[in-house]
């Protein structure tokens, strides 16, 4: 609501905030400005100032009057002008942190800038009475930064009041403190909630990294934090990451010394624990030492030595293997791979005797039969031998020749892997010994199988495996019935007639078997079913012949 100015009434405050915005006399404005602003700022009891004297007991206005005037205003006496609405807190001398609070909310420095159309210029006020003011003050410097007072630390010390509540105030000083008492911090259980104990304080602690530096424009060593460091390791120390709480650290140093001295208390149960681990450590080492020593000749012995069986068993087997090769060879003319067989084994087993001939003595005094590793390993390579033979012999064609190769080679992966497992994943030979019997046996089924079905070669007689009819005639020679090529392991072969031949017609031999002759007399039908036998002992079925005369 706008009024007019009263009679002699055409002065206002303008300091920042003030709600007392009525027009007033020249006078009552000097004093308002003074005693209800100016005053109180260049006269804090709190940090130990006399409080300054009233606009009425100053001996000297003038140098006051100057600054008041800076808040001050003269009334056009032909305007209305609106008297309810508080002075804005627009004014650069006053640094606002709520703006729904007047004054008293506002930070001041304990030096004036004194504002003329937005232009800044520094007043000094000194005043001088030594019976109204106290000693300790003799000049006031009151200047406030137009831009931010945190973002340069100025050269000519001010002093700052922060009101953050009614009853809550922070003291800002640019410059150093002296208190001849200390300072004193109000701590009461009764006026704090939300009281928790503090948790890793040694992690925060540790977090923390002293720093020292000089203030811009000044030379002076100091000791201290980065506001913005310790803002990212403890927020709560510097909330707005350019002022520190020094006195917060405190709590966290206690804390951390107190979990420090939790460790030295216990570092004698450590000592004692690291001792006993220490003689644990102690005696593995000699137990390990002695296993070491006791392990040698058990090494020695477990390295692998060639042999079949003991002594007193070795020897009569070498004798009966050696006759029985022996007899082979007129028994088996047409089996040359059991002869090489035979041989093989008969050797192994005079070696084996020979290298174990000292057992004799021994065993003939206290028979005692053993059986190793080793023994298990050597019976093992004879009866892959043997295989190898069977294969070889009477698996007819290249088929017996795959199924050795095809052993040759798995056994000899397994043994190269057997020589590198242990060392890298401790594979002992027992489990190696265990792989090979289980290959041995499939091994054995599978030249079984091969035997019985022997697919490496089929028989014909003149290209014809089925069922044929030959016409003969009284005289005339018939043509040859002929086997296909036989296989390269059919050392020695007969063509087997399960029948009656024709009279004239018999059974010749050149490098396969074949039917050949003339019949000279007629003769009744006859069918014989025509075979192939291979080494005495596999035979193969080559046709059915139906032989007719023809008249």
């Amino acid at each position: 609501m706008k009024t007019t100015i009263p009679s002699g009434k055409q002065w206002i405050c303008t300091f920042p905030g003030c709600t007392e915005s009525s027009p007033k006399t020249h006078y009552n404005c000097y004093s308002h400005v003074w005693d209800a602003h100016l005053r109180h700022i260049i006269s804090f009891q709190t940090i130990g100032f006399k409080k300054a004297p009233s606009y009425k007991k100053l001996p000297d206005r003038k140098a006051v009057r100057k600054l008041c005037e800076s808040y001050m205003q003269k009334l056009n006496k032909s305007q209305s002008y609106d008297f309810n609405t508080p002075n804005p807190l627009t004014n650069s001398n006053c640094l606002m942190l709520d703006t729904k609070t007047p004054l008293n909310n506002c930070l001041f420095d304990s030096e004036e800038l004194i504002i003329t159309d937005k232009q800044l210029t520094t007043q000094t006020l000194n005043i001088q009475n030594g019976s109204s003011f106290s000693p300790l003050v003799q000049q006031f410097d009151w200047n406030i930064n137009q831009n931010s007072e945190y973002n340069t630390l100025p050269s000519i010390p001010f002093i700052q009041i922060e009101i953050l509540q009614n009853a809550l105030k922070r003291l800002h000083v640019a410059g150093e403190i002296l208190a001849e008492n200390g300072f004193l911090q109000r701590s009461d259980s009764k006026l704090k909630t939300s009281i928790e104990p503090l948790t890793n304080s040694l992690q925060q602690l540790l977090k923390l990294v002293g720093v020292q530096y000089n203030y811009k424009e000044d030379n002076t060593v100091k000791y201290g934090f980065i506001a913005q460091e310790v803002n990212k390791t403890c927020p709560e120390l510097a909330p707005n990451g350019t002022s520190l709480d020094v006195v917060g650290i405190l709590p966290i140093i206690i804390e951390s010394l107190k979990e420090i001295n939790l460790y030295i208390n216990d570092t004698s149960e450590i000592k004692q624990q690291i001792t006993i681990i220490l003689e644990y450590i102690d005696s593995i080492k000699k137990c390990i030492e002695n296993t070491e020593e006791k392990q040698q000749p058990i090494t020695q012995s477990h390295k692998f030595h060639f042999s079949v069986g003991p002594a007193v068993l070795t020897a009569p087997l070498a004798v009966g293997t050696t006759a029985i090769s022996i007899w082979t060879i007129f028994a088996l003319p047409k089996l040359p791979g059991i002869w090489v067989l035979l041989f093989i084994t008969s050797a192994c087993l005079w070696v084996s005797f020979w290298r174990t001939r000292n057992e004799i003595h021994k065993n003939i005094k206290n028979v005692k039969l053993y059986w190793t590793t080793d023994n298990t390993a050597c019976l093992w390579c004879l009866l892959f031998l043997t295989l190898l033979s069977v294969s070889v012999s009477l698996v007819m064609g290249v088929v017996g020749v795959i199924i050795c190769v095809c052993g040759i080679i798995v056994v000899g992966l397994v043994i190269g892997i057997a020589r590198w497992a242990p060392k890298k994943y401790g594979c002992t030979l027992e489990i190696v010994l265990t792989i090979l019997v289980a290959f041995m046996v499939l091994f054995f089924l599978i030249i079984g199988g091969m035997l019985l079905a022997q697919p490496g070669f089929e028989c014909y007689l003149n290209g014809n495996h089925s069922e044929m009819t030959i016409l003969l005639k009284q005289n005339i020679t018939m043509e040859q019935l002929g086997v296909n090529k036989l296989p390269w392991n059919c050392w020695s072969d007969n063509l087997l007639v399960y029948g009656t031949l024709p009279t004239g017609i018999s059974i010749g031999h050149d490098e396969t078997p074949y039917i050949y002759g003339k019949v000279e007399i007629p003769f009744e039908d006859t069918k014989v079913d025509i075979y192939v036998k291979c080494v005495d002992a596999i035979k193969f079925y080559c046709s059915t012949v139906n032989f007719k005369y023809e008249a």
